[in-house]
């Protein structure tokens, strides 16, 4: 079931696409709503739209510009765009493209490896590492702070660019 949550006039309409996906998605600016996941998946895609996400996604997509999205837990976070912040909960996957997007989360993949991916500029990560991970920074003027969690190993990390900065506790 495919939900969409338009929130300039609080429409909500429903659309059957694939029973198996269900697809949650909010548009327009100046937002804040709260929504359960139970492995939907989540398009978050405006300005200024605050979220808190609840339950388990399987995908938390967020476009667009100063969104603020809280969360529990997503197998992909993907960030795209400028001065978001995500925060909160644990991810499988994540993937940054923009530019001064701030995050605080958990990498842990359960079956094996997490894996990031941050591109750009200006971002801002703090990542507590729960499993296996491979992180790739590219871009310039990123920071990076990473945080081992129990008995997890360091990650391996690859950077491309200029001026990012990477540390760790």
């Amino acid at each position: 079931m495919y939900k969409n949550i338009a929130f300039s006039l609080a429409l909500l309409t429903s659309t059957q696409v694939n029973a198996q996906t269900p697809q949650i998605s909010i548009h327009g600016s100046d937002q804040t709503q709260t929504i359960t996941c139970q492995s939907d998946a989540l398009l978050i895609a405006g300005e200024r739209n605050t979220a808190t996400i609840q339950g388990h996604c399987a995908q938390i997509r967020v476009e667009g510009a100063d969104n603020t999205v809280t969360f529990t837990q997503a197998d992909q976070l993907i960030v795209h765009g400028a001065r978001h912040h995500a925060s909160g909960g644990t991810a499988h996957t994540l993937d940054v493209d923009g530019k001064d997007n701030t995050l605080e989360l958990t990498l842990r993949q359960p079956n094996g490896g997490s894996q990031a991916r941050i591109k750009g500029a200006g971002h801002r990560a703090s990542l507590q590492i729960a499993s296996q991970a491979d992180i790739t920074l590219d871009g310039a003027d990123n920071i990076l702070h990473w945080r081992r969690v129990a008995d997890a190993p360091d990650p391996t990390i690859t950077q491309h660019g200029a001026r990012n900065r990477i540390t760790a506790d």
